[in-house]
């Protein structure tokens, strides 16, 4: 079977935490952690939805932009080693 991303959100009582995982043979292993405090919450209560929605979606920003240029240093090394190639040819 094909692995399976999965992403985990966890709202403490003052913090929000994002996980971002990849499934293989059954087990999830963590790619990525990313937690941030959040005003929006207090003793464990959200007091202001707003903030909350802004803290988790700049946390899914941050890790939707370290796995574009993590994909991008990939292809840029791909492109390298075939330049290599066709240059030893």
């Amino acid at each position: 079977m094909k692995n399976q991303p999965h992403i985990a959100l966890e709202i403490t009582s003052k913090s929000v935490r994002i996980a971002v995982g990849n499934e293989v043979n059954g087990k999830i292993y963590i790619l990525d952690l990313i937690e941030k405090d959040c005003n929006g919450i207090q003793n464990g209560f959200i007091v202001d939805n707003g903030i909350v929605v802004n803290t988790i979606k700049s946390i899914l920003n941050q890790i939707q932009n370290r796995f574009l240029l993590q994909n991008k240093t990939k292809l840029l090394q791909r492109i390298t080693m075939l330049s290599m190639k066709q240059l030893m040819i």
